[in-house]
């Protein structure tokens, strides 16, 4: 696809509806599908929006592990604290 026809595609239905600077550098993909084609074009603000949406998610997940990590360790305290207010229970037991 020459970057001529791009720039026709552009100017034709994109013209009014996005800032000149949202033009620069678009990537675009050209999909084969019923042997139509379509263009699909992302500019710079949809890639750092969907870059902003994958760090997101990966934040999400960082947190969803600490957090589990961090349950694990809690539940392994409460078990030590649990055995050791055992011990002491039994071992008043038997010095009455």
């Amino acid at each position: 696809m020459s970057s001529a026809r791009f720039s026709n595609y552009a100017d034709k239905s994109l013209r009014g509806h996005r800032a000149p600077y949202e033009l620069v550098h678009p990537a675009c993909l050209v999909k084969n599908k019923n042997l139509h084609r379509r263009i699909i074009c992302f500019t710079i603000n949809d890639l750092l929006l969907e870059a902003g949406v994958f760090l997101v998610s990966v934040q999400l997940i960082l947190m969803a592990y600490d957090n589990k990590q961090n349950q694990i360790a809690m539940m392994r305290e409460f078990k030590d604290i649990k055995a050791f207010l055992e011990e002491e229970k039994n071992s008043l037991k038997q010095h009455k």
